[in-house]
């Protein structure tokens, strides 16, 4: 995917123990890369399965930890658009499976 700017994150790893619970940090990941975003004032941001490959945050957990942090801050937000990517069929049910639900 062609593109001007990339913000990189990194996830907990949902083996290793921490002080902050692991879901905290995974959602300071979408709302750090979110607010970086507006800074350079981007109005289109992409965002991988973050945490659900090697780092094995389940996929339940990431998938709604994603739509409902980004869900929440684009309400107030100058961001336009927000792609999730799903480089598995598993993952894309899991998006579109809450997507509906939050509906």
């Amino acid at each position: 995917m062609p593109s001007k700017h990339i913000i990189h994150t990194v996830a907990p790893e949902w083996y290793r123990e921490y002080e902050v619970p692991k879901e905290e940090l995974l959602k300071n990941c979408y709302l750090n890369s979110l607010k970086l975003a507006e800074e350079y004032n981007l109005k289109t941001i992409a965002f991988p399965c973050i945490g659900m490959g090697v780092y094995s945050c389940p996929k339940d957990i990431g998938t709604r930890i994603a739509l409902k942090t980004v869900a929440n801050y684009i309400e107030s937000s100058t961001i336009e658009k927000v792609f999730f990517v799903c480089f598995e069929a598993e993952l894309y049910d899991y998006y579109t499976e809450f997507m509906k639900e939050m509906l």
